[in-house]
């Protein structure tokens, strides 16, 4: 486990799990956090609930994160800080689609 001043609260990698397998899409052994992950989320209107479950975590003047992940990049860094916070893989890559450049991460959390 990583050691951070981002958490006031222990996040518990079940709660980490569970927000991967319901925004991220499954790809054989990993998951991928795309753009159209995090326009799934906010067409869902999942966005508001993610964030004040997220906020109870952090520390009060680290809830900036929270609150800007109104956009894919703010969404994005949330989900590094929490994987990186429990040791699990991610990796980023650029990928050319619909003739712009995004960030795509690979997130390598398997299930017990």
């Amino acid at each position: 486990m990583y050691r951070t001043r981002l958490f006031r609260v222990n996040p518990p990698l079940v709660y980490l799990r569970r927000l991967v397998e319901t925004t991220c899409t499954r790809e054989k052994d990993t998951y991928v956090l795309t753009n159209d992950c995090f326009k799934r989320v906010k067409l869902l209107g999942r966005l508001s609930e993610i964030q004040n479950e997220l906020r109870g975590f952090y520390v009060f003047s680290k809830q900036s994160y929270v609150n800007n992940m109104s956009t894919y990049i703010g969404f994005s860094n949330v989900f590094r800080q929490l994987c990186r916070y429990h040791g699990v893989d991610i990796a980023g890559q650029v990928v050319y689609v619909h003739s712009t450049y995004q960030m795509e991460y690979r997130i390598g959390i398997h299930s017990d």
